[in-house]
């Protein structure tokens, strides 16, 4: 049980550090339309007026779900901006931005379910400050906390009465048998050995090469306009991402045959 969450809690963090730290550059691809910064449309899935809440199937079997929270921080707000609450002609500069990722995740082979949250702050070249993923399979619990400024990684585990926790700095991510190690863990295949690259410099794009497209989705009859981006993970495998033209996620299709879809399709689409 400590291998199988040990595994789903380094992949969620491990994705969403990925996502986090990029600096994209884009070229044109033809078959997917007129091609779009990248930065403009990550500035929209930032600024997304409404929260994203998706499933998540495996190979077309739905095994949980989770909800992905923009926002925007400024001194004087705690929610989201709304432009009803800004004077005529002021522009608000925001301060930065926060995201929040909470969702539950089915171990099919068990029966096991982990439930996850994760917080993430961001500047405002959107590289990022702090990064904190809490997750738990019933009795155990485990928590990663990463600052980018104090170039620091805890993690911390929990079962009963038992509690580990170690405090590395991001030169030893570059080791993860020994991180493993001294949480008193088996050397295990993780893709923890990425994150030596992740967290060494959140200015570089860590093989991450964003490119974004004009695209159309087909729901029903009808056809939306959309944004689709699309990224490489260590050259081997393909992060796809599909948002609505104001930065709403829709669909993302992750490696493994791991697909999340918007509850909002999931109504149009056919039984």
């Amino acid at each position: 049980m400590k291998k199988h969450l040990l595994v789903g809690m380094t992949g969620v963090f491990w994705i969403t550090m990925m996502i986090l730290l990029w600096r994209a550059e884009y070229r044109g691809e033809a078959s997917l339309g007129s091609s779009v910064s990248p930065e403009v449309v990550w500035e929209k899935i930032l600024t997304a007026p409404d929260d994203s809440t998706l499933s998540i199937a495996v190979k077309g079997r739905k095994i949980g779900y989770c909800r992905w929270v923009p926002n925007i921080a400024d001194p004087e707000s705690t929610g989201k901006i709304s432009s009803e609450n800004t004077p005529e002609g002021m522009i608000q500069k925001p301060t930065g931005y926060t995201l929040l990722l909470e969702g539950s995740y089915l171990f099919e082979e068990d029966g096991a379910r982990l439930r996850f949250e994760a917080n993430a702050a961001l500047r405002t070249n959107y590289t990022w400050r702090t990064l904190d993923v809490k997750a738990s399979v019933n009795p155990q619990q485990w928590s990663i906390n990463a600052d980018a400024v104090r170039q620091k990684v805890s993690i911390n585990f929990q079962e009963g009465a038992m509690r580990l926790g170690h405090t590395f700095n991001f030169a030893q991510l570059q080791n993860p048998a020994g991180i493993l190690g001294a949480l008193g863990m088996p050397s295990i295949p993780l893709p923890m050995a990425s994150l030596s690259t992740l967290t060494n410099n959140p200015n570089i794009s860590l093989g991450l090469d964003w490119k974004a497209y004009n695209d159309v989705l087909k729901i029903g009859p009808s056809q939306l306009r959309v944004y689709r981006l699309r990224a490489k993970l260590l050259e081997s495998y393909e992060v796809s991402i599909v948002t609505t033209r104001v930065g709403e996620i829709l669909r993302m299709e992750l490696p493994n045959g791991i697909v999340l879809v918007n509850d909002l399709l999931m109504t149009f689409t056919p039984s």
